[in-house]
């Protein structure tokens, strides 16, 4: 197998990728789109990609819809974390505490009830200082927790009896991202992209990585071509969120009827800019 490494220039101004909020997440909350649904409760947007000029401050609003007929509470916090290779939040290390933009919002009111029926706009207040570690990359998880009020335990029957209250809840992560204009988003490369065939399994796995100090909002895709016959198949394009200094890693399922021959696979990563994407491209064989 070759693995190839290329890059793309494009060297037209007229080339623009825009990334909207609308990544859906697969934890708790790849949050990542226009909304959150649990037992008729809404939570929109799920995540807000900000450029906030440090020294400013910004208001924004998140909305919170109650579409069922019963009463709920919600509590208001923050988590602050840093992005595993899957995608999926970790808790925060110390060391990693000068990316925390919990410090700088505040999200009112911090606790609310609605009503069957009622919707409720939060305030979201950014207030972003003029001072160095503004300059940087930031961000966090707002979140909205159910309140469950706990009932008393009945030990009337058996006063003897250990007995344990357990209740439900459910919850709602909305994830905000900040790159202060000063940051580019001009560095995300393709470390590794290989095939690989496991019990009978194939697929293509590719690991990227964000070189730069902003954070990418891009997309992916993988492109098959047989070299005996030119036909050619595109794989699922991916869209996904990389904080600066992270990896990713991604897998893409062959079609488990992919006829014998021999492949060429290129893999695309387009970050954002107007001037370049990056590629990858590595041969393998079907029999």
């Amino acid at each position: 197998m070759r693995l190839v490494f290329l890059s793309l220039v494009f060297l037209f101004s007229g080339y623009i990728f825009a990334q909207v909020d609308e990544e859906k997440p697969k934890t708790r909350p790849e949050i990542p789109d226009s909304a959150f649904e649990d037992m008729g409760v809404s939570v929109s947007p799920s995540s807000m990609h900000l450029s906030i000029k440090p020294g400013t401050s910004v208001e924004k609003e998140i909305r919170v819809n109650n579409a069922t007929k019963k009463n709920y509470k919600f509590n208001v916090g923050y988590s602050d974390f840093e992005m595993g290779r899957d995608g999926k939040p970790l808790s925060l290390k110390a060391s990693e505490r000068k990316y925390a933009l919990s410090k700088w919002l505040n999200v009112l009111p911090s606790y609310f009830e609605l009503k069957p029926g009622q919707e409720i706009k939060l305030k979201v207040i950014f207030d972003i200082p003029d001072q160095e570690e503004s300059y940087r990359s930031a961000w966090t998880i707002i979140t909205i927790d159910q309140v469950v009020d706990r009932p008393p335990l009945d030990a009337t029957v058996h006063p003897k009896r250990l007995a344990f209250g357990v209740t439900t809840s459910f919850g709602f992560g909305v994830y905000v991202y900040q790159n202060p204009p000063n940051v580019k988003i001009n560095s995300v490369v393709i470390d590794k992209f290989l095939y690989q065939e496991t019990d009978g399994k194939r697929k293509i796995e590719m690991a990227v990585k964000n070189t730069g100090d902003g954070i990418g909002y891009c997309s992916s895709y993988v492109e098959l071509t047989n070299t005996k016959t030119g036909k050619q198949d595109k794989l699922q394009v991916k869209r996904f969120t990389i904080l600066p200094q992270y990896f990713r890693d991604f897998f893409y399922d062959l079609p488990a009827d992919l006829p014998s021959g021999k492949y060429t696979a290129v893999g695309v990563v387009d970050f954002g800019s107007s001037e370049e994407i990056v590629a990858a491209e590595a041969e393998f064989e079907v029999k």
